[in-house]
């Protein structure tokens, strides 16, 4: 049985490490992890915040993800997107589409597609994200499965993988050692 996921991982073109700093943590706020040894050879990145844990790995030849996908939660959307636009990386809204959700993509800096999300205030009568935690309170999903009480989506060669609560309780700490 599948408990969650540990990360997500984009390709990157091979020494191409400082663009996605700049990025990732310059733009982003997100957190540099230490790769270790072993893996530090092949090249790449490892950012993680929140529950958000990102790894970007040399792939040769290197093509970017124009679909698929990261969606990664922000706190502000609208100020990410006026310091994404600034830097020169311009933001595509979606929002309307999925209920409750307010979003944009933009491209790193090698062309991967990233999603950014905010979730509506829960009194904003669309009730994806109500419905979610409702059918998690009682402890079951729409086919009477046990419910988790998802908050994210990451899709990935066209299978969406659904964030829950589990990996929002992981600390820096433990996804370090």
């Amino acid at each position: 049985m599948i408990t969650g996921f540990d990360h997500v991982q984009l390709a990157m073109p091979r020494g191409r490490e400082d663009a996605a700093r700049s990025f990732y943590a310059g733009l982003l706020g997100m957190a540099e992890l230490p790769k270790p040894p072993v893996l530090a050879v092949r090249g790449g990145c490892w950012f993680a915040s929140g529950a958000a844990l990102l790894h970007l790995g040399v792939e040769e030849p290197f093509a970017p993800a124009r679909k698929a996908h990261p969606a990664l939660l922000a706190d502000d959307l609208d100020g990410l997107e006026a310091v994404l636009t600034a830097a020169g990386h311009p933001c595509v809204r979606s929002d309307g589409e999925i209920p409750g959700v307010r979003r944009f993509h933009t491209h790193d800096p090698f062309g991967n597609r990233v999603e950014f999300q905010q979730a509506l205030p829960a009194g904003d009568g669309t009730g994806r994200l109500k419905a979610r935690a409702q059918a998690a309170e009682r402890g079951r999903g729409a086919r009477g499965a046990p419910a988790l009480p998802f908050n994210s989506c990451v899709h990935i060669r066209g299978v969406a993988l659904m964030l829950n609560r589990w990996t929002q309780t992981r600390s820096l700490r433990s996804v370090r050692s």
